[in-house]
């Protein structure tokens, strides 16, 4: 027996979401602890693949791999407010990022792979 025959294609489905959500979050976390303090532009790991690695990958795959796991769609909403709100307020977060950081910063930001997310 495999695991696909114990949980299906739907749990296999889950397992990538929450796998890559929980990965992408703790990346990013730690690499905010260890370059944050010494006033370091974070480039490299989950912020080279999206801006705001820590906000999405909670909100819309943290959260709503959650959601189905406990098969409700309270999560899949939770999700959309916090993607919804943090877009709101990362403005600004990059302001101060472009005063602090300048050229390097935008550098940064032309180099992102996912830049809409």
């Amino acid at each position: 027996m495999n695991i696909k025959s114990l949980i299906g294609n739907t749990g296999i489905i889950i397992g990538i979401i929450l796998l890559v959500g929980v990965l992408l979050w703790l990346t990013a976390v730690f690499q905010m602890v260890k370059f944050v303090p010494q006033n370091m532009l974070i480039t490299k790991g989950a912020f080279k693949i999206m801006l705001h690695p820590i906000y999405t990958a909670v909100a819309l795959l943290v959260i709503p791999g959650i959601s189905f796991l406990f098969d409700t769609w309270v999560g899949f909403a939770i999700g959309i407010i916090l993607y919804v709100i943090s877009r709101i307020f990362r403005g600004q977060e990059e302001k101060k990022l472009d005063d602090v950081f300048m050229e390097e910063y935008k550098t940064y930001r032309s180099k992102v792979i996912l830049k809409w997310i």
